[in-house]
């Protein structure tokens, strides 16, 4: 069972979309109930890193990936958002 935002389907040799990984972040720590400096320290950086991965400026690395896997008891994939994926739907369900 997880908490999902973004809808992920498709091709999936496209690039990750920078932009729309921060907006599901985002989501997931909201849906979450978590502030930005405490999803920092629960995956060990700072509030200002988890604010520029929510405004696409950059991007969690591999071994932040996992820890936000396990914070969120979601898939990386469920993270990420490919480029071909403009149409991304942000809908917050559970399964």
């Amino acid at each position: 069972m997880g908490m999902i935002c973004a809808s992920s389907s498709g091709n999936f040799t496209s690039s990750v979309n920078a932009v729309l990984v921060g907006k599901n972040i985002r989501c997931l720590r909201k849906k979450a109930g978590l502030t930005a400096a405490r999803l920092g320290e629960l995956v060990y950086v700072s509030p200002q890193a988890v604010c520029k991965w929510e405004r696409g400026q950059s991007m969690p690395s591999i071994d932040v990936l996992v820890l936000l896997r396990n914070v969120f008891h979601i898939s990386i994939d469920s993270i990420l958002v490919l480029e071909q994926d403009q149409d991304a739907i942000f809908f917050g369900v559970y399964y």
